[in-house]
C-alpha cells in the first residue's frame, strides 16, 4: 500500500450518535477509491461490546483500518456543555496529543455525509497553517455579518470565520506550538461553551481556505439563502460566490448537517432541506447496522408532527386566499397525512410485534 493512499480520520461520538457516526462511515467507505486505505480512529470515553462489534465490521468488508481509543482526558472539562456541546466535541482537541503517530487528520463530525473519495481533499497542501477547512457564507450573508461583528471586535479574531466540523489539521504544529495549552487558555479568559470561536481566535489566521462543496452546511437552508442563490432571487451576492454555491449544491462532497438533524423531525424548510435528508436516509438504509423499526419511527413521528403543523391554518396557508380555500386545502391536506400516518403506524405495529 502507498503511504499516499493512507488517509487518517477521526470521529468521535457518545452512544446518542452512534447511529449517526455509523452512517458517516459508511458513507465514507463506500465512496472510496479502490486505492484509498482509510485509517479511520473512533475517539469514545467508553466502548461496549456491541459497538465494538459493530465497528470491526467495517475493517472485515472494506479496506480500512478502525481503531478506537478511549479518550479520558479531563482537560476540557470546566467548559460548561449542554446538549448541543457535549464531551466529544472536545475530542478533536484530545486527539492532538493521542494520536501521534500522524503529522495531520481530516476530522469529521459525525452529522456528516461523504459522496466522494477524500484523497483530493487530504492532499491540499496545508504549509505552515494549523486548518485546511471549507470556505463558508459566515462573511457573506448579512445576518451573519452582522452578529459577528462585535464578536470579531471583542476578541480580536482574524481572517475568515469557518465552521470546524470538517477539516483537516496540522497536528506536528499544533503540537509544536502547543496549541492545545493555547487552547485552555482561551477558554478560560472569555468562559465560551463553543469549538469554532475559540478555533478562530488561536488560529491567528493560519487556515487554508478550499472550496465550499467539502462542507455544504444545511443550516443555511433554513434562511433558503442558498436555494434563493441557486434560483437566481439574490442580487446582493457577489458572483463569485453565486457560482460557488451553484457547484457546490449540484455536487457537495461533504453534507454536513447543522442545526436540524435528519433523524430529527420536522424538515418544513425547504424542497433542499429535505432532499438532503433523503441523502443520508439511503446511507442508512446502507449500513450494517439498518434497523426498518428505526426509519418507520421516523416517518411516524414526522407526519405525527405535520399534521400537528397544518393545525395552524391562517399563518400556514395564508397565501390561499380566503379563509374557507385555506380551510379547505387545510383540511385535504390533513386527511391524507393522517392516511398516511395511520399506514405508517400499522407498519410500525406488525415490524416491532
Amino acid at each position: 500500500m502507498h503511504k499516499e493512499k493512507q488517509i487518517p480520520i477521526a470521529l468521535a461520538c457518545d452512544s446518542n450518535y452512534f447511529i449517526p457516526m455509523i452512517t458517516t462511515i459508511t458513507s465514507l467507505l463506500l465512496n472510496a477509491d479502490k486505492e484509498t486505505y482509510y485509517h479511520i480512529f473512533i475517539l469514545k470515553d467508553s466502548f461496549t461490546d456491541n459497538e465494538l462489534k459493530q465497528l470491526n465490521y467495517f475493517e472485515e468488508h472494506y479496506f480500512c483500518k478502525i481503531e478506537c481509543r478511549v479518550v479520558d482526558d479531563t482537560t476540557f472539562d470546566f467548559v460548561k456543555k449542554d446538549a448541543r456541546l457535549t464531551n466529544p466535541n472536545f475530542f478533536r482537541f484530545s486527539m492532538i496529543d493521542m494520536i501521534s503517530e500522524y503529522d495531520k487528520i481530516i476530522w469529521c463530525d459525525t452529522d456528516i455525509i461523504i459522496q466522494e473519495d477524500l484523497t483530493e481533499y487530504f492532499n491540499t497542501p496545508i504549509g505552515d497553517n494549523y486548518l485546511v477547512v471549507s470556505d463558508t457564507l459566515f462573511d457573506v450573508i448579512p445576518k451573519s455579518v452582522e452578529i459577528y461583528k462585535k464578536r470579531r471586535e471583542i476578541r480580536n479574531i482574524k481572517g475568515k470565520l469557518f465552521n470546524a466540523g470538517f477539516m483537516t489539521m496540522n497536528l506536528k504544529k499544533m503540537r509544536d506550538d502547543n496549541f492545545k495549552e493555547k487552547l485552555i487558555e482561551w477558554y478560560k479568559t472569555y468562559q465560551l461553551n463553543t469549538t469554532e470561536q475559540v478555533l478562530w481566535n488561536v488560529c491567528d489566521g493560519k487556515v487554508v481556505y478550499i472550496d465550499m462543496k467539502y462542507n455544504l452546511m444545511i443550516m443555511y437552508f433554513h434562511i433558503h439563502f442558498y436555494e434563493e442563490v441557486y434560483l437566481g432571487l439574490r442580487d446582493d451576492v457577489d458572483s463569485v460566490y453565486k457560482n460557488k454555491i451553484k457547484e457546490m449544491l449540484e455536487n457537495p462532497v461533504v453534507v454536513h448537517y447543522t442545526h436540524t438533524k435528519p433523524w430529527d423531525v420536522i424538515h418544513s424548510n425547504g424542497r433542499t432541506v429535505s432532499s438532503f435528508t433523503d441523502i443520508w436516509w439511503a446511507y442508512y438504509k446502507k449500513t450494517h447496522i439498518y434497523d426498518p423499526k428505526y426509519y418507520i419511527e421516523y416517518q411516524y413521528r414526522y407526519s405525527t408532527e405535520l399534521c400537528n403543523v397544518l393545525k395552524n391554518v391562517n399563518s400556514f396557508w395564508f397565501r390561499f386566499g380566503q379563509k374557507n380555500t385555506r380551510g379547505k386545502i387545510t383540511l385535504v391536506l390533513k386527511t391524507a397525512l393522517k392516511k398516511t400516518r395511520t399506514k405508517i403506524k400499522n407498519i410500525y405495529h406488525k415490524i416491532t410485534s
